[in-house]
């Protein structure tokens, strides 16, 4: 596997700090449409969010791909095994459209 353990936990890391600036901002007394819409402009434009972006934009494409393999077999257990980590791979958006996905 090319995808580093470094990466993974960087990519937690960052993940569990924007959900974090998330959960804040819907805590608020605003309405429900206001205060989630008020949650991703600010984390649109944190650091965790630069940071979390930098990293998947500058993975190696097999890289990218592995860690969109390995996110989907922990999101969706009941529906992927192991043993379809090469499909999912092989089949995994990479760049941009990794960053949105993963977050």
């Amino acid at each position: 596997m090319k995808v580093h353990k470094e990466t993974i936990t960087a990519l937690i890391v960052l993940y569990d700090n924007g959900q974090r600036i998330l959960e804040e901002e819907k805590g608020t007394s605003m309405a429900n449409d206001e205060a989630l819409e008020a949650a991703a402009i600010d984390y649109m434009m944190s650091d965790e969010h630069k940071q979390f972006r930098s990293i998947i934009d500058n993975l190696d494409g097999d890289v990218c791909r592995e860690l969109m393999a390995l996110m989907l077999l922990g999101r969706e257990p009941g529906k992927h095994s192991a043993a379809d980590f090469d499909r999912l791979k092989n089949g995994a958006r990479t760049g941009v459209e990794a960053a949105d996905y993963l977050f």
